[in-house]
């Protein structure tokens, strides 16, 4: 078992990414220029692990928007309801003047 130091810092990649666990000493890792970045190169094809594309892409929106569990199992009903009832609503300018249309009902 290797051994570290307090204030080292180590940096742990999820194992399907297949970059290896990396340890920084405080004092050898720095910041600003010239600091050795422990940030992974961007996966170009990120949803590999999802089944499909349409999958990763609104699991992505649910972990950008910070959706609940609820909030996001209620956005994949309406994602699968979707295939069923049209869909009508274009941008989020649409949504507003809908709302403004229900508002003076």
């Amino acid at each position: 078992v290797p051994q570290h130091d307090v204030d080292d810092i180590k940096v742990e990649y999820h194992p399907s990414s297949g970059c290896p666990t990396q340890v920084y000493h405080f004092e050898d890792y720095g910041c600003g220029a010239g600091a050795p970045t422990a940030v992974p190169k961007a996966d170009p094809e990120p949803w590999n692990l999802f089944r499909t594309h349409i999958d990763f892409e609104v699991a992505e929106l649910a972990h950008e928007a910070g959706l609940s569990y609820e909030q996001l199992d209620r956005l994949i009903e309406l994602v699968h309801r979707s295939k069923f009832e049209l869909f009508i609503l274009r941008n989020h300018k649409d949504v507003q003047d809908m709302w403004e249309v229900a508002s003076f009902k």
